[in-house]
Parts: C-alpha cells; structure tokens; sequence
C-alpha cells in the first residue's frame, strides 16, 4: 500500500510539472518578485532581504492553499471523479492525501529554491530556526489555506466556472 501512495505521489508531482501556469505562477512569479523588490530595496535596509524572503514564501503557500488544493478537490466533485475513485482498491481520503503530499513536495522544493537565491543573490542569512519555522509554517499555513479554499470553493459549488472563488470575494 506504500508503493501505491508514493506512485500517486509521484503522477501528482509530475501532472503539477506538465501545467504550465501552476509552474509560472507557483514558482517563477515568486522568485521574480522576490528578485524585483529585493532588489530594488534590499540596498536601504540589510534585513530586507530575509523579510522579503519569508514574505514570498508565506504568499506562494497561502495561493498553493487556497487555489490548488481547493479547486482540486472541487474539480474532482464536479466532474464526478470522486465516482471512479471510490471504486479504486483504496479510499478517497488515501487519494487526497497523496494530493496533500505532492503539494508539500513542491512547496519544500520551492522554498529551498528561494532559499538558494536569496543566499547565492541577497546574502540573506538562513539559521536552523528559519528553516524549522519554514516547515511548520509550511505545514501550518498550507493546511489552514486548503481549509479556507475547500470552504470557499464548496460554498460556491454550483458554479461552473473556473474562477469562482473570485466571486465569492
């Protein structure tokens, strides 16, 4: 049963990698930002770096949140794939949780890559604490934003459309 989860893990992984606007938007406009506005005022104030930094990284796990597991789970409900997977040798809650782990796969990918940058570009200062307080708000955070994006997204279920939690807002 571990092999069949890591493998959901690993189609979820590389189906995220095929997309090209979650790439974009999950890791290329983070790190371009971060880029832009440390660059712009990380000169005036030397721990402008690492606050920009931790700021990013809370930002891409709040929209990873919110927008990918949510909307996930509700593509899922509206198109009747939840059907098909109750049917699979393993439960729904089993299928979901390889969701959630692929996405904080991506995430600890994502930060380390920033975290890279941020040393290599900005020489931004990481201690073990940072890196602690990076998980658990990983793992903190992307739970409360799936939970606000799951409620959002099924208190406006009957829409279709793909945008639908911007209604709500």
């Amino acid at each position: 049963m571990i092999k069949v989860f890591f493998s959901l893990v690993y189609y979820r992984i590389v189906e995220y990698l095929h997309v090209r606007q979650a790439i974009f938007f999950s890791v290329v406009f983070p790190i371009f930002l971060f880029v832009i506005m440390t660059s712009l005022w990380g000169n005036v104030n030397v721990d402008y770096s690492n606050f920009m930094l931790t700021g990013v990284i809370g930002m891409t796990i709040a929209s990873e949140g919110i927008f990918s597991i949510g909307q996930s789970v509700k593509r899922f409900y509206m198109s009747g794939m939840i059907k098909y997977i109750r049917k699979m040798p393993f439960s729904v809650l089993f299928y979901m949780m390889s969701i959630v782990v692929a996405k904080i796969i991506n995430l600890m990918v994502i930060i380390a890559l920033m975290y890279a940058i941020g040393i290599v570009f900005f020489d931004c200062t990481i201690t073990p604490m940072d890196i602690v307080n990076a998980i658990s708000g990983l793992l903190i955070g992307l739970t409360l934003f799936s939970f606000i994006g799951l409620v959002l997204y099924f208190i406006n279920i009957r829409m279709e459309s793909e945008k639908s939690i911007v209604h709500i807002v």
